[in-house]
């Protein structure tokens, strides 16, 4: 189901939040940048930067390889409603964040962008959404919604998820041409999604 929102995402009561990034880790512009502050002092940038430079444990190449690609980001604390599996990381707890002080939303991370300084390309929008809505991994006989999700995290946790308009604001894409796509791809979903025009 989709609803369509006026205002700020962060105002959002969706457990998790799109944010849209390019594949150098780079936060310097627009709604990345409004993240990147929100998130001040979590983990949440290093992750990201992580899942652009580091190869994943299935192939070559980095997480955030190319336009399209998603990375999800999640803590303890939005598990307080046990909607989703039990989540411990060892880097929450070497910094000390706990379900006490980490952040109530996970963040899905969408790159609509390869390099920050190019304009965002429609089919990147699609094979986002694609990645997103229908792809499964299979790794070890267990199935993954997202390889970096863990099995079934998608299937039993997301109930609800907050879109803005990808790559329409720094990436330069015509709203007219992505919400057809965004439809296509979030509308049949068993979950809420808001899209913030």
């Amino acid at each position: 189901m989709i609803i369509f929102k006026k205002g700020n995402i962060f105002d959002s009561e969706c457990k998790t939040l799109v944010n849209t990034v390019n594949c150098e880790g780079v936060m310097g512009k627009g709604l990345a940048l409004q993240f990147k502050e929100k998130y001040k002092g979590t983990l949440m940038l290093s992750c990201y930067q992580h899942a652009c430079k580091y190869w994943n444990i299935k192939s070559d190449n980095t997480i955030l390889n190319e336009g399209g690609d998603i990375y999800f980001w999640y803590f303890t604390k939005a598990n307080i409603d046990n909607n989703w599996l039990p989540f411990e990381n060892l880097f929450d707890k070497i910094h000390g964040l706990n379900s006490n002080n980490a952040p109530s939303h996970h963040v899905l991370h969408f790159a609509t962008k390869e390099y920050w300084r190019n304009s965002s390309k429609i089919e990147w929008i699609e094979r986002g959404l694609y990645n997103f809505a229908e792809k499964d991994y299979k790794i070890d006989d267990k199935h993954f919604k997202f390889w970096n999700m863990g099995p079934d995290t998608w299937i039993n946790g997301m109930k609800t998820i907050a879109w803005p308009k990808l790559g329409c604001t720094n990436g330069g894409l015509k709203w007219e041409d992505v919400k057809p796509l965004m439809i296509k791809y979030l509308e049949p979903l068993p979950i809420l999604c808001e899209i913030y025009e």
